[in-house]
């Protein structure tokens, strides 16, 4: 059978022309019938929509394909009829159906401007989406976009982004976010780690470089924590930061008290591991002290 989903329609719509074999037996077998349409129609690949069923019955369904079809021209069109033949097994005979003639009335026309000349559509102007047509505009006004864009919120967010990144890159090199944004593990977890390595130095017995180590790492935690270049620390600059930052009296006498053992053991002979082990914990001790506070 064929059906139309519509009656009539104006010049440059569309409309669906679906055929349909229905019924049982080999169905995954048959071919499509061949349909030939008027020349003056823009007939467009067909879709393919099969609903075959398997039982002990049988095979049951049908095969059907649905044209999109655009007249260019006013008129009254007639849809071809459809023949298809088939073997009976039954009758051991061949069968041949024919579809009853179908039309389309074809009316009104699209101007341009005013113009009463119509405009034709060529199929690369026309999008299918899923299963219907539209065709794309072509007297689209060109500064619409602009009109749209300009003080929207995309236009005020895109205009801001590039001043805040260069505010966010100098604040950052100067060291204002170092206490604020953290990209990627904790100074606690970084002071931690260099312990562990100085840890390390003292099993190997590499005593001059443990008492450097630890040296080191209670100036860089000063310098990344409170912001202040490593180059200008001295144990006078040191507890000046550790005041102004509120660190309390004793922690800031702590912290001073093991700077001064580790650089007078720097260049003395070792000592005991014991005390080596002493110097470790106390330097874990007062940043732990100092990250407590804060």
């Amino acid at each position: 059978k064929t059906e139309l989903d519509k009656d009539s329609i104006d010049v440059n719509d569309s409309f669906v022309f679906s055929v349909e074999v229905n019924g049982s037996g080999n169905l995954n077998l048959l071919s499509s019938p061949v349909v030939e349409f008027d020349d003056a129609l823009e007939v467009f690949d067909p879709k393919n929509s099969d609903k075959i069923k398997m039982s002990s019955r049988g095979v049951t369904g049908y095969k059907k394909e649905e044209y999109i079809i655009v007249p260019r021209n006013r008129g009254v069109y007639s849809l071809p009829i459809v023949d298809f033949n088939f073997f009976n097994p039954k009758t051991k005979e061949y069968i041949v159906l024919n579809t009853n003639q179908k039309s389309i009335k074809v009316g009104g026309a699209r101007f341009d401007n005013g113009d009463v000349t119509e405009r034709s559509v060529n199929k690369e102007e026309i999008s299918l989406i899923n299963e219907d047509i539209r065709f794309i505009k072509t007297d689209y006004e060109a500064n619409s976009f602009s009109k749209n864009f300009a003080f929207s919120v995309v236009f005020y967010i895109l205009f801001f982004i590039p001043f805040l990144l260069i505010l966010l890159s100098v604040l950052y090199k100067k060291g204002y976010l170092n206490n604020y944004v953290s990209f990627g593990p904790s100074l606690f977890q970084l002071v931690h780690k260099r312990l562990i390595f100085a840890k390390k130095l003292l099993e190997k017995g590499d005593y001059q470089q443990f008492h450097s180590e630890l040296l080191d790492v209670l100036f860089v935690y000063v310098s990344t924590k409170f912001s202040i270049k490593k180059a200008t620390l001295s144990i006078e600059k040191i507890k000046e930061v550790l005041v102004i930052n509120n660190i309390s009296k004793d922690i800031v006498v702590d912290y001073l008290a093991v700077i001064k053992r580790l650089e007078l053991y720097r260049y003395s002979a070792h000592e005991e591991n014991v005390k080596m082990d002493d110097l470790h914990r106390d330097v874990l001790g007062v940043i732990s002290k100092i990250e407590k506070s804060k």
